[in-house]
């Protein structure tokens, strides 16, 4: 994967993390309003609302932890080229000072 496909990653993680922050909001407000409606059919439509927003914040958990462990995987690779990569460093310093 290129530069380019990860800042759009990226990008698709913060976009995840702010949407769940306003799905969070949703069902709060259908919550509260549910605890004071009387009316059976508002009851439902909220219902069916407060279903939607926890089906999509189930699925963007699901999408998110998958770019989380895409990215992790991405440090663990770059971080042992890093190592193998300054290897050779390591060890002309080592001689050096050995």
């Amino acid at each position: 994967m290129d530069e380019s496909e990860w800042v759009k990653l990226g990008v698709g993680c913060l976009l995840a993390h702010n949407m769940m922050n306003r799905l969070s909001v949703i069902l709060g407000e259908c919550e509260m309003a549910a605890e004071k409606v009387q009316d059976e059919r508002l009851a439902k439509r909220l219902q069916r609302i407060q279903q939607a927003a926890t089906t999509m914040a189930k699925e963007l958990k699901e999408h998110q932890c998958r770019l989380d462990a895409m990215t992790c995987e991405r440090e663990a690779r770059n971080l042992a080229e890093a190592e193998k990569a300054s290897a050779p460093i390591l060890d002309l310093r080592c001689r050096w000072l050995g």
